[in-house]
């Protein structure tokens, strides 16, 4: 936390005659400081014996981010050992989520995807999703539905939480319209995660529901419009009322 720039040479000076948990430990401070001048050191550091060693340069590459640290990262995939892979994944959608969050989308959306395409564990490839999808905004809908299809569950879920995180009224509605595209079991999740939106484009679909889905789509409706019910949907829920299913 010491704010001087002396303390960013001080762990730079160090590497070099630091190793096992030491290396690790000034590493990842490196990391934790975003220190843009070790990137080269860090990147010898990717090739390191000591798995835990590279994991942690590849972790504190990401939370630096930038071009050189994003490229020395893709390059390292292919040679890297098994037990570093997730750590380089790690790191390639942390400089990915920098990359998004200082708005250069087409820079993240490319890490993204290399990770989603890569031979890493099934949570890094989960992480990778979701940034792919939040990167491209309206056009990632269809990559959130094949979430949404997909027999994993993992994968599932991944869709689920961005259809509640990807913004815009558009998303809304074009989620709302392909609900039907899923297994009868998934709607009534789909329609709570939109509905959990809070935004009232989503109301013609969960009045539709109340009138010709499921029993458990129709109930997952009415939950719906207590939040975001008007009085045009008073008729749907009178005539759910005066049903025969109590």
């Amino acid at each position: 936390v010491i704010p001087d720039p002396s303390a960013d040479k001080a762990l730079r000076d160090a590497l070099p005659g630091l190793n096992g948990r030491l290396l690790v430990g000034a590493i990842n401070s490196i990391g934790r400081r975003r220190d843009a001048g070790a990137v080269a050191a860090l990147v010898t550091h990717l090739k390191h014996a000591d798995a835990e060693v590279a994991s942690a340069a590849a972790a504190a590459l990401g939370q630096i981010g930038g071009l050189d640290a994003a490229s020395a990262l893709k390059s390292t995939m292919a040679t890297a050992q098994p037990e570093v892979k997730s750590a380089v994944a790690e790191g390639l959608v942390r400089a990915a989520e920098q990359f998004l969050a200082s708005g250069k989308k087409s820079e993240a959306m490319e890490l993204y995807d290399f990770v989603r395409k890569s031979d890493v564990p099934k949570q890094r490839i989960a992480e990778a999703i979701r940034g792919a999808i939040l990167a491209r905004g309206e056009a990632g809908v269809p990559l959130l539905l094949d979430q949404l299809k997909s027999p994993d569950k993992t994968m599932v879920a991944i869709g689920l939480r961005v259809a509640r995180e990807l913004e815009g009224r558009a998303v809304t509605a074009a989620l709302a319209a392909a609900m039907k595209q899923l297994e009868p079991a998934r709607q009534p999740l789909l329609l709570m995660a939109i509905g959990d939106r809070n935004d009232s484009a989503v109301l013609p679909a969960v009045r539709d529901a109340t009138r010709t889905g499921s029993k458990e789509l129709q109930l997952a409706a009415v939950g719906i419009l207590e939040n975001i019910g008007d009085v045009s949907c008073v008729s749907d829920l009178l005539l759910l009322a005066a049903g025969p299913d109590a």
